[in-house]
């Protein structure tokens, strides 16, 4: 669906020439495009070490902050407001101040993250018990208590994942032909996953800016920052210099542009 996108859009990416073409590209965002940008979350500016879940050590360092453009065109401050958050159940300041700000908000789970039923963590903000999937399932998971019993022991009892696909959670939310103002990743393992569920219910849903994006459907590339809760960089010899090992990026939807229909 994206190379058949890409191939007959307008606005295509760069052709990749290499290591240094990449990083060329990513360090280079079109940064007049937005010119009002405000941050939420990551208030927290103190660091904690904390080890990740692939064992290396890092510290945190606002890594919940998220940069949304206010440009008047894209209508931040108008309802609805609404915000997809798919991202870890605990780091959810960004999503606590999307509500505050009057927009509702609807987080879902990640993959590491055990079936739960609906919670409504205030009136405009809803943790949904859905793992954004290609297909539409339920999947049984036995877990292990996390405390021991007097008499028998740690136990295993039993919850239900349930992976759905993106527009199974529109229709599900009603937002069928609605605006999503801004839609938040944060789990580097679903990004590729989530990008085509975007271009493949793109007509289901306008969604303006995201954490992730895609050029060809239209979208532009305006702001890249460096995930700072890792310790230590990457050197890189192609290029002959040193990165941190993760970004974030922002890209927004172009109003002018009509990207061709597949």
């Amino acid at each position: 669906m994206i190379v058949k996108l890409c191939a007959g859009s307008p606005r295509r990416l760069p052709p990749y020439g290499g290591v240094p073409s990449f990083f060329a590209a990513l360090l280079n965002p079109d940064a007049k495009f937005c010119y009002a940008w405000l941050k939420f979350g990551g208030e927290l500016n103190f660091k904690t070490k904390r080890i990740l879940h692939t064992g290396e050590q890092c510290t945190d360092d606002l890594y919940g902050s998220k940069y949304v453009c206010f440009n008047p065109e894209y209508k931040m401050n108008e309802d609805p407001c609404l915000v997809y958050a798919f991202s870890e159940p605990t780091d959810n300041q960004f999503e606590k101040d999307m509500e505050l700000f009057s927009c509702e908000v609807h987080s879902f789970v990640s993959y590491k993250t055990l079936g739960f039923d609906r919670i409504q963590r205030s009136k405009f903000y809803i943790q949904h018990p859905w793992i954004l999937s290609d297909d539409h399932r339920d999947e049984r998971v036995d877990v292990q208590s996390r405390y021991d019993d007097t008499v028998f022991g740690r136990h295993l009892y039993h919850k239900i994942n349930q992976y759905r696909p993106l527009d199974f959670i529109i229709t599900s939310l009603a937002h069928e032909r609605k605006e999503i103002k801004f839609v938040k990743s944060d789990i580097p393992s679903l990004g590729n996953l989530l990008l085509k569920q975007i271009v493949k219910f793109r007509n289901e849903v306008d969604i303006r800016q995201i954490f992730e994006g895609l050029t060809c459907a239209g979208y532009k590339f305006v702001r890249v920052e460096p995930v700072t809760i890792y310790s230590k960089t990457i050197h890189v010899k192609e290029t002959n210099q040193s990165y941190h090992p993760a970004f974030t990026v922002n890209f927004i939807k172009d109003l002018n542009f009509s990207p061709l229909k597949v």
